[in-house]
């Protein structure tokens, strides 16, 4: 490894013929082994909340940093640990940021440590105005218990950078042959304008239309955030909850695997991933939704092996372990056009159903946990399929009776907010009319009942049929489906009650 290190440092130190350029290249790397990437692990620990990282916040603030300003020599030792327990990666960065192009370089590390000195007095100024509640005296730097317990539900990642990352992904697919370099740096280019970039657009830039999926993500971050849960007993709103109202009804769980694929010896990892809504990626195979949903629960990532003291092929698995009982999925249509400089619309036909089963998507645990409810939905329909029959032979229906029906819960009744048969059905749909994300037209379709539907085009509003939403799955210049919400399929029980005879 440190060959293959050295030999990229002699390549990055060819590339960048400035000793002050790669200086500050290797600084930014030992901030990240050495702070970012510590601090990212502890992030990931899933006993580790919001409220929990105040005591390192407050470290780096107190010692670490404040120290380092003075002398950053610490950080060229490979073995220096700022946070106890997460020492810097042995991997090929690490070796990069820890090891200078030629030994004994005192230029180049003076250099560096003046880098180091200049970016640890920004960082600390960042902390002292950014994380002023989680310093001392803050308002989250002492949390109570009510405090711990709300911020159970605050996720320890930006989600709105979720669906970038989940774009960063899909053109490494439909682009397989780019560097990863290169689409890094153009996702970092489509949402880091610069000032000199603003400069040169017109005052429209300013109302330029957002993206809706972001902005039903700040949504339900910001409900997820103020509305307080509902209580298993009795079923009533209460702020004692343990979980919000949305983490109830809107969040799901993946059951992960992790298995080298160069290593069989190594032993398989598991962890549990928490989502809002589902990506169906739009490929070139993808022609339906369930398709394309599938698809990413099955991918193979690059990543550092313990086993193997370097980067290996990772299979991921992913199955449902949790469902909501409201689905959001997404079509992810937007991608960037390196051409014309704008988020370009697919406008591939992508069918999806009214009625949604996610059962074939469900952890082995969960399918049979959904097995008596589903049994019962079969038995139902089973029921009316032979009563139907026989009403067809006859030529006549029972009237002697009268069915009157009653709604089941659709939560498992320890998980409130849960879907308890992997049946949805199709409750709103949010269009796109256009051919790029920051231009065109948004328009909503909801469900009011059975198969009655509304278009909500701005202020106008018409009905339309089940026939017209599903004429929504693209294919043209027509509207498409960007964002669907599935709820729940309802069973209704009967109560049958003999007719009173007149």
């Amino acid at each position: 490894m440190y060959g293959t290190g050295n030999n990229l440092l002699l390549s990055v130190n060819a590339d960048i013929e400035s000793k002050i350029a790669l200086a500050g290249v290797r600084a930014l790397g030992l901030v990240d082994v050495h702070i970012n990437r510590p601090l990212w692990k502890l992030l990931d620990c899933n006993d580790v909340s919001i409220t929990d990282m105040s005591q390192y916040y407050q470290k780096l603030h107190d010692d670490s940093i404040s120290n380092l300003v003075q002398d950053s020599s610490p950080m060229f030792d490979e073995n220096y640990q700022m946070f106890e327990n997460y020492p810097p990666e042995k991997d090929l960065f690490g070796f990069f940021a820890l090891h200078a192009v030629e030994e004994n370089n005192e230029e180049l590390d003076v250099l560096t440590t003046q880098a180091l000195e200049l970016i640890l007095a920004s960082i600390l100024s960042v902390i002292k105005r950014q994380l002023v509640d989680h310093l001392t005296g803050g308002k989250h730097s002492d949390p109570n218990e009510d405090l711990m317990l709300i911020s159970q539900s605050v996720p320890k990642t930006n989600q709105s950078n979720e669906s970038n990352f989940g774009q960063l992904d899909r053109i490494k697919r439909f682009k397989p042959n780019a560097t990863t370099a290169h689409i890094e740096g153009m996702v970092l280019y489509v949402n880091n304008k610069t000032s000199d970039w603003l400069d040169t657009q017109c005052n429209e830039a300013d109302i330029m239309q957002k993206d809706a999926n972001e902005c039903w993500t700040e949504l339900v971050r910001c409900l997820q955030q103020k509305v307080p849960g509902v209580k298993k007993e009795p079923m009533e709103i209460g702020a004692s909850s343990s979980q919000g109202l949305v983490d109830q009804y809107l969040s799901g769980e993946f059951d992960v695997s992790m298995k080298c694929e160069e290593a069989e010896e190594e032993v398989a990892t598991h962890s549990t991933e928490k989502f809002y809504q589902l990506s169906c990626f739009i490929e070139k195979e993808v022609k339906y939704m369930h398709t394309g949903l599938r698809s990413r629960l099955e991918e193979h990532i690059t990543k550092n092996s313990p086993t193997l003291g370097r980067d290996a092929v990772y299979k991921k698995s992913s199955k449902l372990k949790r469902i909501p009982a409201y689905l959001a999925i997404q079509f992810v249509r937007f991608y960037y056009k390196e051409k014309e400089a704008i988020n370009a619309k697919i406008l591939k036909d992508v069918k999806f159903p009214i009625s949604l089963d996610v059962y074939d998507l469900c952890s082995e645990k969960l399918k049979e946990q959904l097995a008596p409810m589903r049994d019962r939905f079969k038995e139902q329909e089973d029921k009316k399929a032979e009563e139907l029959q026989k009403a067809k032979v006859s030529g006549k229906t029972d009237e002697k009776k009268e069915i009157k029906l009653k709604q089941e819960p659709y939560s498992f009744p320890d998980d409130v907010g849960s879907n308890n048969s992997g049946y949805y059905e199709l409750q709103a749909v949010l269009t796109h009319k256009g051919r790029s994300s920051s231009s065109g037209h948004y328009v909503a379709w909801v469900r009011r009942k059975g198969d009655d539907w509304y278009m909500y085009d701005d202020d106008n509003v018409s009905p339309v049929t089940a026939e017209d939403v599903l004429r929504l799955s693209g294919g043209g210049d027509w509207h498409s489906a960007y964002v669907l919400l599935y709820g729940p399929r309802i069973y209704e029980a009967e109560e049958e009650e003999e007719k009173m005879e007149t």
